[in-house]
């Protein structure tokens, strides 16, 4: 007779899922029949027994493969491994989970049985033991299958920083409590709450990475480990001293990749420091024949295997030009330069500004050109070069102003010209120039074959506006500071506004108390933190989404103020370079997320600064720029002479 007959006989009926129902009332039932007595006892572990001295469970509990208890409440849904404990167990005694067989069963004497059991779905079931002779003892609800977490963070975490405070949410479906596996010890300084926050400061002095192993638990205790592995990183803040060239830092730029630092300086040279290490990888000077009286000074842009320097030059008499170096050596792989207007008489052209995008493999390049004398800037012209053999895919050119006046910036004198970044997507460019005039020009073009795609005008005032700095945030909003020009002082607010990529205004802030110049740069976080450096020696940290500024401070130099030129980031180290009196290059490291007031580093110094944001109203409209074709060509392509420079150390001061 079948375990599920003899149920039938006493009254008792059993579900799909081997769960037993009673159709006789009271706390407990007895019956007898020709197989002998049954007990049911009511609650979480009723008993049945058939027989008198049949086999009889009292307890089952779920263990690892060695048949270790735990302290689970529930078998994984996968399968699992059980102890039965009771009485009257025999050897060949078959073991049933619902209506499933237990894959093994292993007697220890006549009260233990180690199971394995079968996958099943989440469910309580009963569990039977039937010996040979028939004898059937039955555990109602005896055994819960239950999913276990499922871990949600991967192994690997991203590296920490020694001495900056980290928090770090683990994760895993299905887990209610997190705990650290006995035995297993958490990085020095680093702490787990029970909802899986890893959390705290490790402080160490050389790159360390630890592995430990965390436990994800759930509600039946079933308790999943992971082995995690982290890196704490050492990172260098302060200064950085290079007893390299007689020079201040006044014109450097500068690019920074994974561990090196390239930057560029008056007298057409080009370091490559490893921040890490502290040491120059090269340094060389590069003199071509086109600059016989000034030596070039240089934009640095960047892609994977190449510098790109386009030129700068003190002569008002050259043509722009890029060269492409190797990043690994500092060695020229090509070069061009591009004479941007006809006829050749009396051009004064000069590179002003200029922009990559790695993922487009396009180089972008404003050039100011005058055709008439010098300082009177007849045309602005935007040039879309390919990276790889450097030659020119499109051209713009704007002959003076839509309002006849000439390219010229607020000093009346010199040139403004066009601020120029794009998306991270290498789809679409954007410009801010001005004419000399009261508005500022914000334009957007399509990468693949400079299409006009949008233009807009804005003036915060009557007096003249001109644009200080432009970028762009991950989300393609367009951030750029301006100000207004006041002839008898530079005291007017630095204004600073977001675009969306419509170009459409978002918000609009005077920074009160700063101005805007040929100082001014932005860069992001890749929290879209903005970072600025608005002239009167200031750098700050601007919340974009309020926006509200976190942190501010004035730079020092040797105790005087020094304006910081030039910033580059990557990760949380702000690179600054600032000028001064003094001669000498220096590079400031900054800790982005706190704010470098009172620390000093080496010959550097800062100070708080009270800058604050009021809101303002811009006046902003839509404008029907046109733009031509442009009409260029390259130039000669002069001789490089590459030298290499052999006083180059560089002497690291911690911030302290």
């Amino acid at each position: 007779m079948s375990i599920a007959e003899k149920l039938s006989k006493l009254g008792l009926g059993v579900s799909s899922q081997g769960v037993v129902s009673a159709s006789k009332g009271g706390t407990g039932i007895t019956s007898s029949g020709a197989e002998g007595n049954v007990l049911v006892s009511n609650g979480s572990s009723w008993t049945t027994t058939s027989g008198g001295s049949g086999p009889k469970i009292t307890q089952v509990q779920v263990t690892n493969s060695q048949y270790n208890v735990l302290d689970d409440t529930a078998v994984s849904i996968s399968g699992g491994y059980i102890k039965i404990t009771g009485t009257g167990f025999v050897t060949g005694c078959q073991v049933i989970i619902g209506g499933a067989p237990a894959i093994s069963v292993t007697p220890v004497g006549t009260t233990i049985l180690n199971c394995q059991v079968p996958a099943q779905s989440a469910n309580s079931y009963i569990v039977y033991v039937t010996n040979p002779d028939g004898g059937t003892a039955i555990a109602v609800n005896g055994l819960t299958y239950s999913p276990t977490p499922t871990w949600v963070t991967g192994s690997t975490l991203s590296a920490i920083e020694s001495g900056i405070a980290v928090s770090v949410q683990l994760g895993a479906t299905g887990a209610n409590v997190f705990s650290v596996q006995a035995g297993s010890q958490l990085p020095p300084g680093l702490t787990l709450s029970s909802t899986g926050l890893l959390s705290g400061t490790v402080t160490i002095s050389s790159n360390t990475t630890y592995s430990f192993i965390i436990e994800a638990v759930d509600t039946e205790l079933q308790e999943i480990p992971r082995t995690f592995s982290v890196t704490v990183v050492v990172i260098f803040y302060g200064t950085i001293e290079f007893n390299i060239l007689n020079d201040n830092g006044l014109n450097s730029s500068s690019v920074v990749s994974s561990d090196i630092y390239y930057i560029s300086v008056n007298n057409s040279g080009i370091v490559a420091y490893n921040y890490k290490t502290n040491t120059v990888v090269w340094h060389k000077r590069y003199v071509d024949s086109l600059y016989t009286t000034y030596p070039p000074k240089y934009y640095l842009l960047q892609d994977t295997l190449h510098i790109y320097a386009v030129s700068r030059t003190n002569s008002s008499r050259t043509y722009p030009m890029v060269v492409k170096i190797l990043k690994s050596t500092g060695e020229v792989v090509s070069k061009a330069s591009y004479d941007t207007s006809t006829p050749a008489a009396n051009i004064a052209q000069r590179a002003q500004t200029a922009h990559i995008n790695v993922t487009a493999g396009r180089l972008f390049i404003g050039v100011s050109i005058d055709l008439s004398s010098q300082y009177s800037y007849d045309h602005l012209a935007l040039l879309c070069i390919n990276t790889s053999d450097l030659s020119i895919v499109w051209s713009k050119n704007r002959p003076r102003t839509p309002n006849g006046n000439y390219w010229k910036d607020s000093n009346n004198y010199n040139y403004k010209l066009s601020l120029i970044t794009s998306n991270a997507a290498g789809t679409s460019l954007y410009i801010a120039y001005v004419p000399y005039g009261n508005y500022i020009y914000i334009e957007k073009f399509q990468v693949s074959d400079g299409t006009n795609l949008l233009a807009n005008k804005i003036y915060q005032s009557n007096t003249l506006n001109y644009p200080g700095a432009i970028a762009l945030d991950s989300s393609e909003n367009l951030y750029v500071t301006y100000g207004e020009y006041n002839t008898s002082s530079y005291t007017v607010p630095a204004n600073i506004m977001k675009l969306n990529s419509s170009l459409a205004l978002q918000w609009a802030r005077s920074i009160n108390g700063a101005t805007v110049g040929n100082s001014n740069e932005l860069v992001f976080d890749s929290s879209d933190n903005l970072y600025a450096r608005i002239g009167n020696f200031n750098i700050m940290k601007i919340e974009t989404a309020t926006p509200t500024i976190t942190w501010q401070a004035k730079t020092y130099r040797s105790g005087s103020l020094s304006d910081p030129v030039h910033i580059a980031l990557i990760g949380t180290q702000l690179f600054m370079i600032p000028t001064g009196s003094t001669t000498g290059l220096l590079v400031g490291v900054l800790q982005t997320a706190t704010s470098p007031v009172g620390k000093t580093a080496g010959v550097l110094s800062y100070t708080a600064d009270t800058r604050t944001l009021s809101a303002i109203t811009p006046n902003y409209t839509s404008d029907t720029s046109s733009w031509g074709s442009g009409n260029y060509y390259t130039g000669t392509v002069p001789t490089i002479s590459v030298t290499d420079i052999t006083t180059t150390t560089a002497t690291q001061s911690s911030i302290t």
